[in-house]
């Protein structure tokens, strides 16, 4: 990985978590818009590239595996982070002075398995695929994305709950370096080409669990429907992710 590649998703946080210190009035409803485009995007990106590029690497049938353990990782991540990945924000159960820890080892634990595969990226068949932009990391780009709203929502959650900004600065800089520590560790130790491919598994299944979370998720639980903004923008997301994969 170059140098800006590390800078952008360290900034990536950094935004998303910035945002959230502006005072404005549409907090929730902004941000489940922003979700939903970016997880339809994400989700897009799975299915279109990273799945593909997956099994072209590695043919075998266990690879599957390794795509339902990184759900299941996931599903037990959201145990702590309480689902701010897609933009959940509600009151929580923990207590004490150190409430937010749970929620801050989820989102980083998910963001330092996620960083991993990005070091070995362009060692997998994806340039084998027709790309509009030929050279350009798709899993960089998904989780950039994914990372904006879920700092946003971590920010917010923080403040809601009277955090000093001191303290919410220093979570979102342990959240902002996880991902890129993530990719260091990998590159540092050196993994051998045929690892890529079962890390890349493990979050495509953890990309898999968040976008149709954020898909299927009405905008109201008592009528169980999608509203028609929301609706558009994962229409946009999905399309977005096809026309620069397959232009």
């Amino acid at each position: 990985m170059h140098f800006w590649e590390y800078l952008v998703l360290f900034l990536a946080v950094i935004f998303g978590g910035a945002i959230a210190f502006f005072p404005h009035n549409l907090r929730q409803e902004s941000l489940k818009l922003v979700v939903a485009f970016t997880g339809a995007y994400v989700l897009g990106v799975c299915l279109l590239d990273l799945l593909p590029s997956i099994y072209l690497d590695n043919p075998s049938a266990y690879i599957g595996l390794w795509i339902a353990g990184g759900f299941l990782i996931q599903l037990l991540l959201e145990h702590l982070s309480m689902g701010l990945e897609h933009g959940h924000i509600h009151a929580h159960s923990h207590e004490g002075r150190f409430k937010s820890l749970p929620i801050l080892l989820g989102l980083s634990i998910h963001a330092f398995i996620e960083g991993m595969p990005l070091s070995g990226y362009h060692q997998l068949d994806v340039d084998s695929h027709h790309h509009a932009f030929e050279g350009m990391n798709y899993l960089l780009i998904s989780i950039i994305l994914h990372k904006v709203p879920a700092a946003f929502a971590l920010a917010i959650f923080l403040l809601n709950e009277h955090t000093s900004k001191k303290r919410v600065l220093v979570c979102l800089g342990i959240f902002a370096i996880s991902s890129p520590l993530g990719a260091l560790s990998a590159q540092l130790i050196q993994l051998p080409a045929h690892i890529f491919p079962y890390l890349l598994a493990i979050v495509v299944g953890s990309f898999l669990h968040i976008g149709t979370t954020i898909i299927y998720e009405a905008d109201y639980e008592k009528h169980h429907r999608i509203s028609l903004k929301k609706l558009l923008l994962i229409v946009l997301g999905l399309g977005l992710s096809s026309i620069t994969l397959w232009g």
